[in-house]
């Protein structure tokens, strides 16, 4: 998790955060905040799988168009995901 002010980039608050369970954002504020936007960004390199999939979604004309290619159902589950 990061912290961002101001577009900038604050650096990591935390790290080793269980992935395989539920986690809740609580924001305390104060002074002249107006709002606060919680956001996922990803660091580092897409893996070969996600860039996979973003090469098969640029191919194809609608999502559901991913139901007609010879894929196993898997894939194809996979590659309507953004």
């Amino acid at each position: 998790m990061h912290i961002v002010i101001n577009g900038e980039d604050m650096g990591a608050s935390a790290r080793g955060l269980p992935a395989a369970r539920p986690l809740y954002a609580v924001v305390d504020v104060f002074a002249s905040t107006k709002s606060v936007r919680v956001i996922q960004v990803d660091y580092g390199f897409p893996s070969l799988q996600t860039l996979c999939r973003q090469v098969i979604q640029k191919h194809v004309i609608h999502r559901l168009a991913i139901d007609g290619l010879d894929l196993p159902l898997v894939l194809k589950n996979f590659c309507k995901y953004e």
